[in-house]
């Protein structure tokens, strides 16, 4: 059967300040199967009554395909059978509004025990709302809207509305996502913008594989990712922005092990106003293992705070068939501050190229370590907060952050970092040392050894250009005994 609105209005006859013994209700689908079309009006004010519009029993299935429904306060109640609406309006009737205004959530809505087993069902593709259906409607992990949809809020005057729309069709909308299953729905319907509108909390590792902007929308994103990392892959570009995210790994306690993983050729992070909170390296990259630039794992980070545990930002040397397998990455850090409780603010020790403009990066052991790689460094502030006497100044240096410690380290002493170390530092450069520290300011040193069948048999060197830079002289700077030639270009006068 199919009702045509007709662009008339269908209403309920109540006599006004009149107080029914008894819920009203203008109609039933009763095992029938019933499509509404047309752009009329069902209104269920009753004044201080409580009227529904439409309730579905006995296994009905009603089709809503347009037009606008006031309840008061249900305007379509499931109580046994199916809802589809493709489109229409719904909101509270005039009264409901302006008295209980926060019972929006049920202008649609389904009998609790029947949604749990299945029997009472509501399917959203389409129509606008004055709730956020997809937001735990039936409890936590529940939604109205259907698989492929998602929610974009909007206003409507003074008032907050929701609409569902087609993932698929609506690559440009901002949909909208109040819980872990509502965000991982839309990412994986291809939703390429997404706004938090609470928070939402992750319990177990989530992996992005495909382009994704989310606005944190001032809201908290917590991914506890038990005993696995959170990863970037494939290629996917994914931004967070303009709020909180917290990651924890393990048991919570710091830990070098990786919260977030890029990897891959062009997988990228970007982090834009976020406060970020990790208990292990907070942003771990790896690029393809090419000297293609153009495929490069990216890290963008701008106007954030990171505070990591092993570092805030660490690259892979690992080596494979002769060479770091994880090289080719570019890390850009502007106008923002990085921190490590055990590690660096900054590990690169890959062939790549790093970037930091007006920051502050500051770690346990070193502000900035570049074993190998490309650095400009310009207008910031470098730290450690290492004040013991460093072993690490007359032995062979370890992986990682295990060599001198100091606010800027560059270079390396021993092991398989197969890149030259070049940084250029410009503009004013600060730095931050532990109280009665013994920590340099800046620690050089080349490596004199040399791999068979590596660089063509030279070694990799060190260098260090501070031409253009000020608050750095040569006192500052250390070059380690038996360092092998490195070149250091200082200011001119």
């Amino acid at each position: 059967m199919t009702l045509d609105l007709n662009g008339k209005t269908f209403s309920v006859n109540a006599q006004e300040d009149y107080s029914y013994p008894y819920s009203l209700l203008m109609l039933s689908i009763d095992g029938a199967d019933v499509v509404i079309e047309g752009d009329g009006t069902m209104d269920a004010e009753a004044g201080y009554n409580n009227s529904y519009g439409i309730d579905i029993v006995n296994g009905g299935t009603l089709t809503i395909n347009g037009g606008s429904y006031y309840g008061g306060m249900t305007a379509v109640q499931v109580t046994e059978g199916k809802l589809i609406v493709n489109d229409g309006y719904f909101a509270l009737a005039d009264t409901v509004a302006s008295v209980l205004p926060d019972k929006a959530n049920y202008v649609v809505n389904c009998i609790d025990a029947n949604f749990k087993d299945g029997t009472a069902v509501i399917e959203l593709r389409g129509g606008t709302y004055p709730y956020d259906f997809s937001a735990n409607p039936e409890g936590e992990n529940t939604s109205y809207v259907a698989e492929g949809y998602g929610v974009v809020q909007t206003t409507e005057g003074d008032r907050t509305v929701y609409e569902v729309l087609s993932v698929a069709e609506n690559p440009d909308a901002v949909f909208a996502a109040s819980s872990a299953n509502a965000l991982v729905a839309l990412l994986n319907g291809g939703a390429q913008n997404v706004m938090l509108s609470e928070d939402v909390t992750f319990s177990e590792k989530i992996a992005f594989t495909e382009d994704a902007a989310i606005d944190l929308n001032d809201k908290t994103l917590t991914l506890n990712s038990g005993a696995m990392s959170n990863g970037i892959l494939n290629g996917a570009h994914l931004t967070f922005k303009n709020g909180t995210l917290k990651a924890t790994i393990g048991d919570g306690s710091p830990t070098a092990k990786a919260n977030f993983i890029v990897s891959g050729a062009n997988s990228s992070l970007t982090l834009e106003n976020v406060d970020y909170t990790a208990n292990g390296t907070a942003i771990y990259v790896q690029g393809d293992g090419t000297d293609d630039a153009a495929t490069a794992s990216k890290i963008v980070i701008k106007g954030s705070t990171i505070k990591g545990g092993g570092y805030a930002v660490g690259t892979n040397a690992s080596v494979k068939d002769g060479d770091n397998a994880y090289k080719n990455v570019n890390i850009e850090v502007t106008k923002s501050e990085l921190y490590a409780t055990l590690g660096s603010g900054i590990l690169f020790n890959v062939a790549g190229k790093l970037t930091v403009s007006g920051s502050t990066i500051c770690g346990a052991q070193q502000g900035i370590f570049l074993r190998a790689g490309t650095a400009e460094i310009s207008d910031s502030t470098l730290g450690t907060s290492y004040n013991k006497t460093d072993e690490y100044l007359t032995k062979d240096w370890g992986s990682g952050t295990s060599g001198v410690r100091a606010a800027l380290t560059l270079g390396n002493r021993n092991g398989t970092y197969y890149a030259d170390a070049v940084c250029t530092l410009r503009g004013e450069i600060k730095f931050v040392l532990a109280e009665d520290t013994k920590a340099p300011l800046i620690y050089v040193y080349a490596n004199k050894d040399v791999d068979e069948g590596i660089n063509d048999g030279k070694p990799f060197t060190t260098t260090l250009d501070y031409t253009a830079a000020t608050g750095v002289g040569s006192k500052d700077i250390v070059v380690g005994e038996g360092s092998a030639a490195v070149k250091v270009i200082p200011a001119q006068p």
